[in-house]
């Protein structure tokens, strides 16, 4: 073997890699609870728009949404359940919003996390449901931090609407479960972050309390604009969950600086191998 693909071996070997490790969600989960469509600083959003908004346990008693004027004008609003998790709501301003105006939407719970969310609203209301596009439904896994959790990921290709961004079209999932009572759920997921099971107690996947692996499920899927007019639905698919166990490289729900770690062992490894003195390659 040369000396460079004995080195890069031996540094695999070292870090524990193998090619048999599970398949990961992609995009990974980055714990981004709060989270809200449309999401901060979007432009266009059109006047008949209502702000959904993901919180990772009791949504907050209060929220304010307001213009971004000087002094600020507060705008009348409901909160609506969205018929998902209870700490998954829509926030509905009572009248339309005005045309080319800035909001702000602000919320904070007793234990301290907040949501800011800026928009713009365009000229126009949204009376269109989005095109869904492609789907799949398959077993899966998150990256990062390994914690045991049970998961499942949504693809959805090639989606389009006239307003809203495809990377921001809120995804639907209903979910049948044929031997539970009821047996269903409706599961709704942030396009960055398609994936939904359980990982207990941690709250980066808590969408689908109780998920088996290798169970089988049913599975329908749709999309929503920033209106919340809803697509035409996908046809019923057969899915399993796969359960990833805190022993799997990979495994868990990664949080915001965690991704540095095998970077940064990677570059003392380099430092190591440039001294010629890694133990394994003498091997």
């Amino acid at each position: 073997m040369s000396t460079p693909n004995r080195f890069l071996g031996c540094m695999l070997v070292c870090l524990g890699l193998s090619s048999a490790s599970p398949a990961l969600a992609t995009p990974p989960c980055e714990c981004m609870y709060p989270w809200s469509l449309p999401e901060n600083e979007s432009g266009s959003v059109p006047t008949n728009a209502g702000i959904f908004v993901s919180w990772d346990g009791a949504i907050p008693d209060g929220f304010e949404l307001s213009t971004k004027d000087d002094p600020p004008t507060q705008v009348p609003i409901r909160i609506q359940e969205s018929g998902g998790l209870s700490h998954q709501v829509w926030i509905v301003p009572e009248q339309d919003l005005q045309p080319n105006t800035s909001y702000k939407l602000e919320a904070e719970r007793n234990a301290g996390t907040s949501l800011s969310v800026s928009f713009t609203t365009g000229a126009a209301r949204d009376q269109q449901p989005p095109q869904l596009g492609t789907v799949r439904v398959t077993a899966g896994a998150l990256s990062g931090a390994c914690v045991t959790h049970t998961a499942a990921v949504v693809s959805v290709m090639g989606s389009d609407d006239d307003l809203t961004p495809a990377s921001q079209l809120l995804i639907r999932v209903h979910v049948v479960d044929p031997e539970a009572e009821p047996g269903t759920a409706t599961v709704f997921l942030h396009p960055g972050q398609p994936v939904f099971g359980d990982s207990g107690p941690d709250p980066c996947l808590n969408n689908y309390p109780g998920a088996e692996p290798e169970k089988q499920y049913q599975a329908t899927v749709t999309v929503l604009d920033w209106a919340g007019n809803e697509s035409g639905a996908s046809d019923q698919m057969a899915f399993t969950f796969r359960e990833t166990t805190e022993e799997s490289f990979g495994c868990g729900c990664g949080r915001a600086g965690e991704g540095l770690a095998l970077p940064l062992l990677m570059l003392a490894l380099l430092a190591v191998l440039r001294r010629k003195a890694l133990p394994c390659a003498r091997r």
